[in-house]
C-alpha cells in the first residue's frame, strides 16, 4: 500500500501524459549521436517525473548541456530526429569520427544512426514510449503496484478506513493507464467503430474517467493508434523509403502494432492487471463501454470483424490471441518461462485445470530434454541463457502472486470475457469449462 500511494498521488493528467499519438518507433535503434555506443541495449538514464527525457549518461559524465534528448540541437516531434548538417557539424569533431571502426563522417550526418542496430532517424521519443511501457508494466510495475493495491485495500480493509480509500484511487489510476494505453495501442477511430459508438458519446465516456484538480474532465487527445511497423528495422507501411516489404525475411516476426512482439510477456501482465481491477469499474462505466474497451486490447470479438467491414479497417486482434495457445502450449528457448508464467495466470484465473496441465506437461518435457541437455547446459550451449532459462521459468516472480490467501477470493465477476478466449482461432478446447466463477 505504502508503494501505490506515491502513484496514486500522482495527478490524472500525469497518466494521460504517458501515452503520445504517435507509433513508439525507436526501439532498437535508438542511440545517442554522440555515444553511438549508448543505445536501447545499454538503456539511456530514465526519470519517471521527466518521462519524455531519455539521459546519455556518457554526455552526462563529461558535463555536456544538455545532456538529454531530445533537445534543442536534436529535436523529436514524434516523427523522430533527423539533425542537420550545421548541427552535426558543431557537435562532432575529427578526432571524434576516429574513434569508431567505421570512420562515421563528422562534417555532416550520413542519416544513419550507427547504433548497436543501425537507424535512419534517432527516434527519441519513440524509445521513451517504449520505455514508459517498460516502466509501467515491469521495472517499477506502477499498473500492477495499482492494482494490488485496489485488491488489498478493498478487501482486506474495512470500508471507510485510509486503505479502502485509497484503494479506490488506485483503481481509477490503473483504469486511466489501462484505457489510455489501450487507446493508444488500438486507436480511437478503431474503437470506436467495433464497439458501435458515435464520435461525441465515445469522447463523453472517455473524459469522464480522468479529472483535473478542479474535479473537471481533461481535454480529449486523439489517438489514431499505432502502425504496423518493424520494431527492429523501424520500416513501416506509411513509409514509402522505409516500406516494410524491404524487411529481411528473418525479421518479419518483428512486425506488431504493440509495443514489441513479446506478446505472451505482455499478455501475462495485462491480463492479471485486469482480472484485478475489473471488479471496480462502476455498472455506469461497464454501461459506458469501458470494460468492453479494456478488453480489446486482450481479445477481439466475434462481432468486430462485421462492425469493421463498412470501413474496410482491419481486425486487430488482441494481445492473448497473439500471445497464448493454451490449449496446445509447448515452450522453447531461454525466454520461454515467461509464456509459461502467462499462460498459466490465465489457466488459475479461468479455473481451468486443462490449461494448468498443459503448463505442468510443457514444463516438464521442457526440463527433461525440450531445453535442458544431459550436462544441463542447454541446447543453446551457453551458460548466460541456461542462466536466463532457469531464472524465467523457476525464480519467476509470478510465482509469489499464486501462493496467498487473496487467490482464493475471485478477481472477476462472472463475463463472457471467456467466451471470447475460448472462441478465438488458436484456444479452443473439447472440454467444457465454466467461466469466471462470481
Amino acid at each position: 500500500m505504502k508503494s501505490a500511494q506515491k502513484y496514486a498521488d500522482k495527478p490524472d493528467s500525469y497518466y494521460l501524459g504517458l501515452f503520445r499519438p504517435e507509433s513508439p518507433f525507436g526501439r532498437s535503434t535508438v542511440c545517442c549521436p554522440l555515444h553511438p555506443e549508448v543505445t536501447g541495449y545499454m538503456p539511456f538514464e530514465w526519470n519517471p517525473d521527466q518521462p519524455w527525457r531519455l539521459v546519455c549518461p556518457m554526455c552526462k559524465k563529461e558535463g555536456r548541456k544538455p545532456n538529454y534528448y531530445p533537445n534543442d540541437l536534436y529535436p523529436d516531434d514524434g516523427k523522430g530526429c533527423r539533425p542537420t548538417d550545421d548541427v552535426w557539424r558543431k557537435t562532432h569533431t575529427a578526432e571524434w569520427s576516429s574513434k569508431y571502426n567505421n570512420n562515421i563522417p563528422w562534417e555532416k550526418w550520413d542519416g544513419h544512426t550507427h547504433g548497436a542496430m543501425d537507424g535512419y532517424a534517432y527516434f527519441f521519443l519513440g524509445y521513451a514510449q517504449f520505455h514508459i511501457f517498460f516502466e509501467l508494466n515491469w521495472r517499477h510495475n506502477v499498473l500492477g503496484t495499482q492494482c494490488d493495491a485496489y485488491v488489498f485495500g478493498s478487501r482486506l480493509y474495512p470500508a471507510g478506513s485510509d486503505e479502502a480509500k485509497l484503494a479506490a484511487v488506485c483503481a481509477r489510476k490503473a483504469k486511466i493507464i489501462m484505457v489510455t494505453m489501450t487507446r493508444a495501442i488500438m486507436g480511437d477511430p478503431y474503437l470506436r467503430e467495433v464497439l458501435g459508438m458515435e464520435t461525441q458519446s465515445y469522447r463523453e465516456v472517455i473524459q469522464s474517467l480522468a479529472k483535473g484538480p478542479d474535479g473537471k474532465a481533461l481535454p480529449y487527445k486523439e489517438y489514431p493508434g499505432y502502425e504496423k511497423r518493424d520494431t527492429i528495422t523501424d520500416h513501416s507501411a506509411s513509409d514509402p523509403e522505409h516500406p516494410l516489404e524491404n524487411v529481411r525475411s528473418w525479421y518479419r516476426r518483428a512486425l506488431t502494432i504493440f509495443p514489441s512482439t513479446s506478446y505472451c510477456d505482455w499478455a501475462g501482465v495485462w491480463l492479471k492487471s485486469y482480472a484485478k481491477i475489473q471488479s471496480s469499474f462502476t455498472p455506469a462505466e461497464r454501461k459506458a463501454n469501458l470494460t468492453d474497451l479494456v478488453e480489446r486490447l486482450l481479445v477481439s470479438r466475434g462481432s468486430d470483424a462485421e462492425r469493421l467491414e463498412k470501413s474496410g479497417r482491419p481486425l486487430r486482434q488482441g494481445i492473448c490471441e497473439l500471445g497464448m495457445d493454451p490449449y496446445n502450449l509447448s515452450l522453447r528457448g531461454n525466454l520461454a518461462g515467461s509464456k509459461a508464467w502467462g499462460t498459466l495466470n490465465l489457466g488459475l484465473m479461468l479455473k481451468d485445470k486443462q490449461i494448468i496441465r498443459k503448463v505442468a506437461s510443457a514444463l516438464y518435457i521442457y526440463i527433461h530434454g525440450g531445453y535442458f541437455t544431459d550436462d544441463g547446459l542447454g541446447y543453446e550451449t551457453s551458460p548466460h541463457y541456461t542462466n536466463v532459462a532457469l531464472s524465467n521459468s523457476f525464480v519467476s516472480g509470478e510465482s509469489s502472486n499464486h501462493g496467498s490467501g487473496i487467490h482464493k477470493k475471485p478477481l472477476m465477476p462472472a463475463t463472457p470475457l471467456y467466451n471470447r478466449f475460448a472462441g478465438s482461432a488458436s484456444m479452443t478446447s473439447s472440454a467444457p469449462i465454466s467461466a469466471f466463477n462470481s
